[in-house]
């Protein structure tokens, strides 16, 4: 519909005699017609005939030393660029691209010269109207089809074989055809004052981190690609040094590495509501070497500092660690008869929020020096950024708080920021991933529990407040765990509800964590449930060209889309109960059929056919690979504290057996990871779990299953 009167042909108000009389009734004819292509231009540079060899030999002979005759480390920075980016223009020159009308995938030169045979055919019969130019356009006609479905096979042959091993790869292709403030107070915190300070770099750390780019990033501002770096690793390796350890004697860092371009990503939810956007800023790839460089300092001084329920960004820690974590702990005080408040906390742009000052502050509080600080101040302040669409460029603005998302300093420098709350909260206990914080507390009296955690809520109130944080209380939630035979669960009297900021957080049955849907049973149905739904979508949209798609280009797109679901935080779901674990399997086994075309053999069959194990065995086996990353010590410390080694002056009939602990409940406590994780582990014999390398260790366990075992996990 339009508003336009130029566009509209006719209109009618009414109806024909035979409909009754509604000014309701009204509709339009227009002139609408769907949007002519555009032609786009883009800039990127040509690695066609680019030779690695020459590029580097030519790199050898670049003076990189005039550079440093500048006095100003932005005049020095573009000395350098400007030496590197004329031997680059000559190996990979800027080229401008003009984007064309994209032509279907399937347009190959044979499908094109069917469609014109066809389009003569056609034009030949209306002219003549003779029945054999018909007969012979519509065999060209049927030609055409059978073409176009022989071209659509082979491109997704082609894809499946380019990226196989790689599901990312898929996302890429997918992602090519969519649309597109104060201190705590009162408290010493620590009790040896560390002084903290950046050291210079040496060229072999230079030269690893060059040839770890990643070349498919995006390319920065300066138009150099992060390919024109790792390719140029062993020439580049020494000016880059030279020029990050100069930077740090300096403390100054060139403005341009400070100048984002922010891009716009739609995380979930309607694609026309700009707040369902996260903003990534694209910054120069070598920047991020430079940051990397830092980087790797700065978290080995806060490793000791960092509290261990803080988890993003760190080495060892993951979404299925902390949640693995957190259900371990409702777990085990549901199991000793306690009531589990806990209440997700949703803060409101959290990473673009944090103020500069207070960051610094708590830097100093840290104990990082002078000269230190006065690096991460030039690295937080005179920020610039714009928002790029396409070609399109907003004008420049100024950062006046907040760390880049899309760096890599900026995410440990939030870890740094939030550290401090973890100190304010004195009966509860709080955990944190990224900006999803969760609180809880237990007490076998709800009235104590809902007390307690309120008091502590008001303290997190206090600290986002002073901290100069949004804390968004109508999008917090808040769970209630106990056991089913909880004489505390009988009485209406003892209704738990949490308040924050003058805001009633009513309890839920389910709230969404780190992607895995946790209910207050903790028998993970509404998650199953979920995975299930989305699965079904999938499997019905791979169905709708089935015809169209290899076995080989089916089994990789479900490697790529399907699997990662029923895989993700696999440990964690380790007890979802037999129903939904029937139901997982049920849905898996549809999915194999449809890849294979196969309607009769069993679902055993079809597991060896795609030589894969149950999504019970692979729970198993994920499981088992935790437990052998816990008794190596490359696991949280929380994680590490459940499991216990068996004395070695005891005589034993295995190596590296682990207790078993009683349980007091079988609801919670045969399904807790401390007590089935040793049961499943001793089950092992010993060359497995005596295997030298976690590489070994994977191979060897992928060939077991388990669905033959007697334990607890496998008649759960």
């Amino acid at each position: 519909m339009t508003n336009l009167r130029c566009e509209i042909k006719r209109a009618f108000q009414g109806c024909p005699e035979s409909c009754f009389w509604s000014d309701h009734l009204v509709y339009a004819i227009t002139r609408a017609s769907c949007p002519k292509w555009v032609p786009k231009t883009t800039i990127r540079r040509n690695f066609k005939k680019f030779d690695a060899k020459k590029y580097n030999e030519d790199i050898s002979f670049i003076p990189f030393h005039v550079a440093s005759t500048f006095e100003d480390i932005d005049d020095i920075y573009w000395a350098w660029e400007r030496l590197l980016t004329d031997v680059l223009d000559d190996h990979a020159p800027l080229v401008q691209k003009t984007i064309a009308k994209p032509k279907p995938f399937y347009f190959n030169s044979e499908v094109i010269a069917a469609i014109r045979c066809r389009n003569q055919f056609k034009r030949k019969y209306y002219a003549t109207k003779d029945p054999n130019d018909w007969e012979k356009y519509r065999q060209q006609r049927n030609r055409v089809v059978s073409l176009r479905r022989k071209a659509i096979k082979e491109h997704f042959a082609k894809q499946c074989s380019a990226s196989t091993g790689n599901p990312r790869e898929f996302w890429n292709v997918k992602n090519q055809t969519s649309e597109s403030i104060q201190l705590a107070e009162g408290e010493t915190i620590f009790q040896e004052q560390k002084v903290f300070n950046f050291s210079s770099v040496s060229e072999f750390v230079v030269a690893e981190l060059l040839k770890s780019l990643n070349i498919r990033k995006a390319t920065g501002c300066d138009l150099i690609p992060p390919r024109a770096l790792k390719e140029g690793y062993p020439s580049l390796s020494r000016p880059i040094c030279s020029l990050v350890n100069q930077i740090i004697t300096r403390r100054e860092i060139p403005s341009i590495w400070k100048h984002g371009e922010v891009l716009p990503f739609l995380k979930s939810g309607d694609a026309m509501d700009k707040t369902n956007y996260r903003p990534v800023t694209i910054l120069p790839a070598i920047s991020k070497v430079f940051e990397k460089c830092l980087c790797s300092q700065l978290t080995s001084y806060f490793e000791t500092i960092f509290p261990p329920t803080l988890t993003a960004y760190r080495k060892n820690h993951s979404c299925c660690t902390t949640l693995l974590r957190l259900t371990e702990d409702w777990k085990i005080e549901a199991a000793l008869n306690n009531i589990i408040g806990a209440t997700l906390i949703d803060l409101s742009k959290a990473f673009d929020r944090l103020p500069h000052n207070l960051l610094l502050e708590k830097l100093s509080a840290y104990g990082v020096s002078l000269e230190g600080l006065e690096l991460l101040t030039n690295y937080v302040k005179n920020r610039t950024q714009c928002v790029r669409l396409g070609n399109t460029r907003s004008t420049t603005g100024k950062l006046t708080s907040g760390v880049p998302q899309g760096s890599v300093l900026g995410p440990h420098l939030f870890n740094i920021f939030i550290n401090d709350l973890f100190y304010n909260i004195k009966k509860a206990k709080i955990s944190a991933y990224a900006d999803d914080k969760q609180l809880y507390f237990s007490n076998a009296n709800a009235r104590i529990v809902q007390k307690t955690l309120n008091s502590e809520l008001a303290v997190v109130s206090s600290w986002i407040t002073h901290n100069g944080l949004l804390l968004h209380p109508k999008k917090c939630e808040s769970l209630i765990f106990r056991r089913i035979n909880s004489k505390s669960n009988q009485t209406e009297e003892e209704k738990i509800n949490f308040s924050v900021d003058g805001t009633l957080i009513e309890p839920s049955t389910t709230c969404k964590l780190l992607g895995v849907h946790i209910d207050e049973r903790l028998n993970f149905n509404n998650h199953v449930a979920s995975i299930c739904k989305k699965i079904s979508k999938q499997i019905a949209v791979v169905s709708r060209f089935r015809k169209l798609l290899s076995i080989q280009t089916k089994l990789t797109l479900y490697k790529a889309y399907i699997l990662p679901h029923f895989t993700y935080c696999s440990t964690v779901l380790m007890h979802c109960g037999k129903t939904a674990s029937d139901k997982l399997e049920k849905l898996n086994k549809r999915a194999l059929r449809l890849i294979f075309n196969d309607n009769v053999n069993t679902y055993t069959t079809l597991l060896d056919i795609a030589n894969m194990p149950s999504l019970h065995d692979r729970r198993v086996q994920d499981m088992c690979i935790l437990i052998y990353k816990v008794i190596h010590g490359t696991t949280p410390t929380p994680l590490r504290t459940l499991l216990t080694l068996r004395s070695k002056s005891r005589n034993l009939r295995g190596k590296l057996i682990l207790v078993q602990p009683r349980v007091i409940t079988t609801e919670y406590g045969l399904n807790t990871f401390r007590y089935y994780g040793p049961k499943i582990w001793n089950s092992l014999n010993d060359e497995l779990r005596t295997s030298p390398t976690l590489k070994t260790f994977v191979t060897r366990i992928r060939k077991i299953t388990f669905d033959a075992c007697n334990c607890s996990l496998c008649n759960c």
